[in-house]
């Protein structure tokens, strides 16, 4: 994961407020200077290079699994005590939009006054029903959950890579 130093700094002070910090280890590299190149779509030469003054960190994910997660606060599925706060259940969701909040197969998800219901399928098999009053599809615009209106033609979506040297 990449993150501009500022923002990072916001979500540390955030998190301290919540007593729960996020050490310096979260952070692998940091460069003072980024690059950024937008050529290869609208003509623009691939070479291009916009130079922003503006420092840009790598995260660690497994450090800020391990902030995020002390031992006592989490549960994985089928290892923990069932007192934890929350619990890291790996598994994919298996709905596929149909249309405006119509999933296949049914009852994949559903949704409504008080939260949304979806079914989760590990990669062995198991299905688990989960309760949620947030979803947050970070799938990118493959999204199976999110149906694209298609009564307007639009740009094809863009692709962000990000590297350091």
């Amino acid at each position: 994961y990449g993150v501009w130093q500022d923002e990072w700094k916001a979500i540390q002070q955030l998190y301290a407020s919540f007593q729960q910090p996020l050490g310096a280890s979260c952070i692998d590299r940091l460069w003072e200077v980024t690059d950024c190149f937008f050529g290869g779509s609208f003509d623009i030469p691939v070479e291009n290079r916009m130079r922003l003054d503006r420092p840009y960190c790598r995260v660690d994910r497994d450090a800020l699994r391990r902030h995020l997660s002390p031992k006592d606060e989490i549960e994985v599925k089928n290892e923990g005590d069932g007192n934890a706060k929350y619990r890291v259940i790996r598994s994919n969701h298996i709905s596929k939009a149909m249309a405006v909040n119509i999933y296949s197969p049914a009852g994949s998800m559903v949704h409504d006054d008080s939260g949304s219901t979806v079914l989760l399928q590990s990669k062995d098999g198991d299905v688990t029903q989960v309760r949620a009053k947030l979803i947050v599809d970070c799938t990118g615009h493959e999204s199976r959950i999110v149906l694209k209106d298609d009564r307007m033609k639009s740009i094809p979506p863009g692709f962000q890579i990000a590297y350091g040297v």
